[in-house]
């Protein structure tokens, strides 16, 4: 009998995300919303799409309101994103 070893890998990726990820592999498009610009950007990340993960970024800088900033303000932090943190941070001042 031979020895076969299988091996897999397990991502925490939302379906519809991994969906997007494909289609952007793809196609090169994507099509981003508030709802689901950040899952799509975690797999991004994940899957280290730099292209996408930049894309998602651009998304968010353009789309920056009163009631989005401070969330997207930690969420450029946390990420160590400098031009995203700049962004922000030039908002709330």
């Amino acid at each position: 009998m031979s020895n076969i070893q299988s091996s897999s890998l397990q991502l925490n990726v939302e379906c519809d995300a991994l969906e997007s990820l494909l289609n952007y592999a793809y196609t090169g498009e994507c099509t981003l919303t508030s709802e689901n610009v950040h899952r799509i950007m975690h797999a991004a990340r994940l899957c280290e799409m730099t292209n996408l993960l930049q894309y998602c970024c651009e998304y968010l800088m353009n789309n920056l309101n009163d009631k989005n900033i401070f969330h997207l303000y930690h969420f450029a932090k946390t990420h160590s994103n400098p031009k995203f943190l700049s962004v922000t941070y030039e908002y709330l001042m």
